[in-house]
């Protein structure tokens, strides 16, 4: 993942139903609209984003628009594989990744915000 200067990384952990993602990616399409790099983590119930869904408000499909604008998304591997999203059913924007993404996501970026 980039970690230019600018960036904002978003750790987010809640479920697509939760209010704490909705303000992340409201968060997220603000920052990129003002210009700022975006990096989004999801870990544990925050994983459940990257799967489709179909319904009109699908929260992989939200994903895609994001990441079409500049948004990179990493999910920990780990947590996908326990939740049954392993390689090949998360939305194809998300990356999967270890704990030592997030790491230098944490290190690295400008501003760090977690959400869960």
């Amino acid at each position: 993942m980039d970690t230019r200067p600018g960036t904002i990384g978003i750790l987010l952990t809640a479920s697509p139903a939760h209010a704490a993602s909705r303000a992340a990616l409201a968060l997220a399409e603000a920052a990129l609209e003002a210009g700022h790099a975006v990096e989004l983590f999801l870990m544990e119930d925050g994983l459940y984003h990257a799967l489709p869904t179909g319904y009109r408000d699908d929260p992989a499909a939200r994903l895609e628009r994001l990441a079409a604008r500049g948004m990179r998304v990493a999910a920990c591997t780990f947590n996908a594989t326990v939740r049954g999203l392993g390689r090949g059913r998360a939305a194809p924007v998300v990356e999967l990744a270890g704990q030592e993404e997030l790491a230098r996501l944490v290190e690295n970026c400008d501003r760090f915000l977690s959400f869960g």
